[in-house]
Parts: C-alpha cells; sequence; structure tokens
C-alpha cells in the first residue's frame, strides 16, 4: 500500500518542478526585459503576456505538491477547540467537500480548454498559442484531486486503526 500512497506524491513533485522550470523562465524573462528596457531602449513586446502565461503556471502547478507537504493554508482556530478524534474527522468531511468542487472545476476547465481549442484561441501581442495554458487548469487540478484523495484515505484508514 505504500508505493499507493506514494504515486500522489511523486506526480505532484513533478508538477512542482514544472513550476520551478515556469519560475526559473519568469526570472530569466523579467531580468532580460529590465536589461532590454533600461540599457538598450527597447522593450520586449511579449513579456507581459508570457510573463502572465508562466505566473499562472507556477501558481496552478504548485498545488498538490503544497497540499502534500502540508504548506497550505490552515484555519485552524475553530478545530482547535475540539479533541484530536474529532479534529481527524473535520478533515476528512473538508478534504471531501474540496475534492468536489475540483471536481467542479476539472470539469468546467476542461469546457474552457475544449472552447479555447475550437476558438483557436491566442494572446493578442505575440500570438501565443492558450491551449497548452489553458489546459494547466484542469490537469493541476486532477494531480491535486489525487493528493487530497489519497490524504483523505490514508486519514480514515488511521482514524479507523485507532478504533
Amino acid at each position: 500500500m505504500k508505493r499507493v500512497e506514494k504515486l500522489p506524491y511523486s506526480g505532484s513533485k513533478v508538477t512542482n518542478y514544472g513550476a520551478e522550470g515556469c519560475l526559473f523562465c519568469l526570472l530569466i524573462l523579467v531580468n532580460y526585459s529590465a536589461i532590454c528596457r533600461y540599457i538598450f531602449g527597447r522593450p520586449v513586446y511579449f513579456m507581459e503576456e508570457v510573463g502572465g502565461l508562466l505566473f499562472m503556471a507556477v501558481g496552478l502547478l504548485s498545488f498538490g505538491y503544497t497540499f502534500s507537504v502540508k504548506g497550505h493554508v490552515r484555519i485552524s482556530s475553530i478545530t482547535n477547540l475540539f479533541p484530536m478524534g474529532v479534529r481527524d474527522w473535520f478533515e476528512v468531511v473538508a478534504s471531501a467537500i474540496s475534492l468536489f468542487y475540483l471536481i467542479v472545476f476539472i470539469k468546467l476547465s476542461c469546457n474552457f480548454v475544449y472552447l479555447s481549442y475550437l476558438q483557436n484561441c491566442h494572446t493578442t501581442n505575440a500570438y501565443i498559442y492558450e491551449v497548452p495554458w489553458m489546459a494547466l487548469m484542469p490537469i493541476s487540478m486532477i494531480v491535486c484531486a489525487v493528493v487530497i484523495l489519497e490524504f483523505c484515505i490514508s486519514k480514515v484508514r488511521n482514524i479507523v486503526a485507532k478504533l
């Protein structure tokens, strides 16, 4: 069972490497743009669009890994009032609710990607094809949903083992 538990973590780690690559590209691009603008006097015309796409990719691709290493924001002021066993069940319920909304988001974002594909969407200035960038939404949320599902299953298994 341990190999199955590590699979979502490994998938989220791969998407996080993608986020790190996008962040590195964004860093290089911003520095290149600043050098071109202030030293050579010519701005990079596609900087705004590519920078926005890379920034969006960094955010989306890091969700699953952030959850898997428990680096996400937790609001525990109410749950800390309850005993540990009840807190575990709160986490299971919160995970199930998150999964429901992730599934809805995945479905809607898949429809959005398909519509963008049908309309052959490109950015305005640089004419960058947007569909691969838009596909990051459902892909990253699928990875995040699998990580949350594994967390929920392991949490329930731990609760049942304590009984």
